[in-house]
């Protein structure tokens, strides 16, 4: 006879989500960090974190990461099961080694919702997209010459920070340092097209 054989099927059971969940759970992370866990497998819908466009997981088109996520069951059952087989083997009835599970289930779970929630702010922040800069009210910089015959720089709000940003103008006048300007485009993904906030209230 085994040593599998020996248990009880209770004891093999929370065993084997145990096991099961581990293995899952360390396969998931491993993908997450070489950046091929952005499919949560329940499904494929975008993932935002508050109004930030951070990728792909369970939780839907949402202003926040799911809970329930094939990442999160798993924890629950990573906890489950490795502390109901331990309350089992500490003499506790399946009833209570059940109950006990549940609530380390619980907190597994929650722990891996913080740890992605994290994990999809850091990309968020990390991903700067300029195009939500359109339609910003900044100032100048750097001057910037007329007709698009060169570059300049303007301090305009992105994605909740206010940021140092290349920018071009097609205004028939240098904007000079200090003057107030919108974002009405882009050059490029990392340069702005901006015109003097005087011409854009009279357009």
């Amino acid at each position: 006879m085994t040593w599998w054989d020996a248990l009880r099927l209770d004891l093999q059971i929370f065993y084997m989500l145990g096991i099961l969940a581990s293995l899952v759970l360390f396969f998931q992370f491993i993908m997450i960090f070489l950046g091929f866990g952005d499919h949560d497998m329940s499904g494929g819908h975008d993932v935002h974190v508050g109004n930030v466009h951070a990728g792909h997981g369970g939780g839907g088109h949402a202003d926040g990461l799911s809970i329930v996520s094939i990442r999160t069951i798993t924890a629950f059952f990573f906890g489950f099961g490795w502390s109901g087989a331990l309350a089992i083997r500490n003499g506790y009835s399946t009833l209570v080694a059940a109950l006990i599970g549940c609530l380390v289930g619980a907190i597994f779970m929650s722990i891996v919702y913080s740890i992605m929630r994290l994990i999809y702010s850091l990309r968020a922040s990390g991903t700067v997209e300029y195009r939500n800069a359109v339609g910003q009210i900044g100032d100048v910089y750097v001057s910037i010459p007329a007709k698009e015959s060169g570059p300049g720089q303007v301090q305009v709000l992105v994605q909740g920070r206010m940021r140092v940003v290349p920018a071009f103008t097609k205004a028939g006048r240098n904007l000079s340092g200090g003057s107030k300007i919108k974002v009405v485009g882009l050059i490029d993904e990392r340069t702005l097209l901006v015109e003097p906030l005087s011409d854009s209230k009279s357009s």
